[in-house]
């Protein structure tokens, strides 16, 4: 009986020991990606990652410099980027959208890309067509390091009121890599 319970206890720290390896690595690549990014990104940019032992939640806020404004007060288009990265291993939160099941990964993260709305009181067409930037993420790092990014634009479909007349939209979506 002693000899099943240690095997247990081993086991389970040899699990949890290569979860949180893995979110270690997770997180030191996000670190990495960061300063890459902020070494070479022209505007402003904040940033958080509260790590766990399964999955960690990453928010990224990117202020984009528009072109031909004021120097002194540029304008920006605010977005927000939002992930929960699960850890691998086997990153419990999306094995199953993994090409197989026992592949081990280092992370597997979905997300959403948002733009900030453009104005205090933007009409209902405006908001529609904001919606058409949101974007989901979703990245696959192997243990090997190797990243997969995938980028999809969700379909929208709506009938919007503008004076007199609708204007009907009809966005397909998009996907890459």
């Amino acid at each position: 009986m002693k000899k099943v319970i240690a095997l247990v206890v081993v086991l389970t720290l040899i699990t949890l020991g290569s979860y949180l390896g893995c979110g270690l690595l997770a997180r030191k690549s996000y670190g990495m990606a960061m300063s890459e990014l902020q070494a070479n990104f022209p505007g402003h940019m904040e940033s958080s990652y509260k790590q766990g032992l399964f999955s960690s939640e990453l928010q990224l806020q990117l202020d984009i410099p528009i072109p031909d404004t004021n120097a002194d007060s540029p304008q920006t288009i605010s977005t927000r980027i939002r992930q929960t990265v699960h850890h691998g291993p086997f990153a419990l939160g999306g094995q199953r959208k993994i090409s197989s099941m026992l592949t081990p990964v280092q992370l597997y993260a979905q997300g959403s890309l948002e733009v900030d709305p453009f104005m205090a009181n933007e009409p209902p067409f405006i908001t529609q067509l904001r919606q058409l930037a949101t974007t989901d993420i979703t990245v696959l790092t192997a243990i090997n390091s190797r990243t997969e990014v995938s980028f999809t634009g969700n379909p929208l479909q709506t009938t919007i009121p503008m004076g007199t007349d609708n204007f009907t939209l009809n966005w397909q979506g998009f996907a890459g890599h």
